[in-house]
């Protein structure tokens, strides 16, 4: 079952990171032009601090999740 899920995960996480390639590499000289490069960094790296933190807090969740539920046994 493991291999299922992790198959279809894998090829959705591929597709997806195709397809925002595909759809923004198009536009990265349009967004460059119209926003500056320092400006349009900015925000790149801003989405990416996002992600990292909402990953970074769900893992830290589950850590201590763990710990409590095995305290309260």
């Amino acid at each position: 079952m493991f291999l299922f899920y992790n198959l279809t995960g894998s090829a959705a996480y591929t597709i997806s990171y195709i397809l925002i390639g595909y759809f923004f590499g198009k536009k990265w000289k349009l967004l460059e032009a119209r926003l500056g490069p320092t400006a349009l960094y900015l925000i790149l790296s801003g989405i990416a601090l996002v992600i990292a933190g909402v990953i970074f807090r769900h893992s830290i969740s589950e850590r201590f999740g763990r710990v409590f539920s095995k305290k309260t046994r």
